[in-house]
């Protein structure tokens, strides 16, 4: 054991010296004249380096420059180098291996990019947008939970025969109230970015078009409703007036909770997958509007003992006649 430790001692000790000795070998060497240097490579002295005399007077004229005097600068002598081994910060060969690598291209000229500045989209509106839409709807949801189990217990009630509930929405007018203003305003939303896809609207004062959307469609309901309620008063069918008046703000109601997902997923979507979006939204509304035909129809049934002929002539003058009358206009202004 112990010469085990004598002889790695010994080892450790003897191989700095042996990698001296050999870094030796390899470094160039000044003769003793000073002008001329040379490196020790096998039995050959290769000379590297021509120095000349310093003129000073070049010196100082090629200093003023803030360059090496073209005198001072040392001359490389490339035919002292073996062919394809020439001076390089990589070596010969690995400069040879650099120079024919399709991947470096070292001897090419270095190529210009052109960086382009990324321009982000002013969206930061959008969000805030839809986040005041969902705040304002948590707000009457936490304010009036009642009315929304009851909205919901109605809605999926095809027979319409809870009097009792149907008669309390009827009496509940604030939370009525804001969620009607909350359809016109998700509607609203709906239709303008859906104006903006086709595009139609061209980027102006998005506020007031949003205002406008909303408005439009505001109106042409409060002038359903106006319509509606001045008809029961004249002809004395105020029930079936109030009872027809109240179906269409219950699917208008679901109306406006189902446009908001959908508006999020028609402007977040990928352009490719938007049309595939708008599919399912358009389904969604056309059997909301079939299941607000037939509830209506019932009521105006047994209120007013009509037939299916004379409400589809009411459906075609004061359902189809304003909204087509509407895109006209829309198709008119922008």
């Amino acid at each position: 054991m112990l010469l085990r430790l004598s002889v790695q001692f010994l080892f450790f000790l003897v191989l700095p010296w042996f990698a001296q000795a050999q870094d030796i070998a390899g470094r160039p060497v000044r003769d003793s004249g000073g002008s001329r240097a040379t490196t020790m490579k096998g039995d050959s002295l290769l000379p590297i380096f021509d120095s000349t005399k310093v003129d000073s007077l070049a010196l100082t004229a090629d200093s003023l420059n803030g360059e090496a005097p073209s005198s001072y600068r040392p001359k490389l002598d490339i035919k002292a180098f073996p062919s394809g081994e020439g001076p390089s910060i990589y070596g010969g060969r690995l400069s040879a291996m650099f120079k024919t690598h399709p991947f470096f291209h070292v001897d090419e000229p270095s190529a210009r990019v052109a960086i382009l500045e990324r321009r982000i989209p002013d969206s930061d509106w959008i969000f805030y947008l839809f986040s005041g839409l969902l705040i304002f709807l948590g707000f009457i949801r936490l304010a009036f939970p009642k009315y929304f189990s009851d909205l919901f217990r109605v809605f999926f009630n095809s027979s319409l025969r809870q009097q009792q509930i149907r008669e309390q929405l009827l009496m509940d007018r604030l939370p009525s109230m804001l969620l009607n203003i909350y359809f016109g305003l998700s509607a609203g939303v709906f239709l303008y970015f859906l104006l903006r896809h086709y595009g139609i609207f061209v980027e102006g004062n998005r506020f007031l078009m949003l205002l406008a959307c909303s408005g439009v469609i505001s109106i042409i309901y409060i002038g359903k409703y106006v319509f509606t309620e001045l008809a029961g008063l004249i002809f004395d069918r105020r029930k079936a007036a109030e009872l027809y008046s109240f179906v269409i703000f219950m699917v208008n109601k679901m109306v406006g909770l189902f446009l908001l997902p959908g508006s999020v997923l028609l402007v977040w979507s990928p352009p490719s997958s938007r049309q595939t979006v708008l599919f399912f939204i358009y389904g969604g509304l056309m059997l909301l509007l079939i299941y607000r035909l037939a509830r209506g129809y019932m009521v105006l049934r047994n209120g007013l003992k009509i037939n299916q002929l004379q409400f589809l002539i009411y459906v075609v003058a004061f359902e189809l006649v304003p909204v087509l009358l509407v895109y006209k206009l829309l198709m008119r202004f922008f």
